[in-house]
C-alpha cells in the first residue's frame, strides 16, 4: 500500500510492521535502517534486517534468504556437495556399488582405468596415464618397424 511514511514523511510503498512499531506505517528504507528490526541471522550470524522468519522463530537476513533459495533451486537441478572433493557441483547419479554423490571429475576418477582397473585420474580413452603411455609406446614401436615383405 502506498502512503506517507510516519518516520521520514515521504510518499512511499509502506510495509506492515509486526514488531515494535504497531500502528505505524513505515517505508521499507526506514524499516531497514531501524535497529529495532535487526536481529542476528541464524546462518551468517551477522546482525541485519530480518528478511524471513524460520519455523524455529530464528531470523534470516536477505543475503542468506536469497542464497538458500538459489541453493534449493540448484538442488532440484541435481547439484550437491561432492562426497569425494567437497565442491558444490552437479552430481552424477549414485552407482550400484556406492551411495556417494560424486561430481563428474570425481566420478571419472572413481571408475578407474579400463585396462588395469586402478582408480585415479583418467588420461585418455578411459585409461590411466601409465596404461595410455604404454599403449602409445607399443604403437610407436610398431610404426617404427619396417613392414614385412
Amino acid at each position: 500500500m502506498k502512503g506517507i511514511c510516519d518516520k521520514c514523511g515521504r510518499s512511499r510503498l509502506l510495509i506492515n510492521t509486526r514488531k515494535g512499531m504497531t500502528g505505524k506505517n513505515i517505508c521499507i528504507e526506514c524499516y531497514r535502517d531501524d535497529p529495532a528490526h535487526h536481529e542476528e541471522c541464524k546462518r551468517c550470524h551477522k546482525t541485519r534486517p530480518v528478511a524471513e522468519r524460520l519455523p524455529d522463530g530464528k531470523a534470516r537476513c536477505a543475503s542468506c534468504y536469497n542464497h538458500c533459495r538459489r541453493q534449493h533451486k540448484y538442488e532440484q537441478l541435481g547439484y550437491a556437495n561432492c562426497s569425494w572433493c567437497g565442491h558444490y557441483r552437479k552430481v552424477c547419479k549414485p552407482t550400484l556399488n556406492t551411495s556417494m554423490l560424486l561430481c563428474k571429475p570425481c566420478h571419472k576418477k572413481q571408475q578407474g582405468c579400463r585396462k588395469c582397473g586402478q582408480p585415479g585420474l583418467i588420461h585418455a580413452r578411459g585409461q590411466c596415464h601409465t596404461c595410455y603411455s604404454c599403449n602409445q609406446r607399443r604403437k610407436n614401436k610398431k610404426a617404427d618397424q619396417p613392414a614385412a615383405s
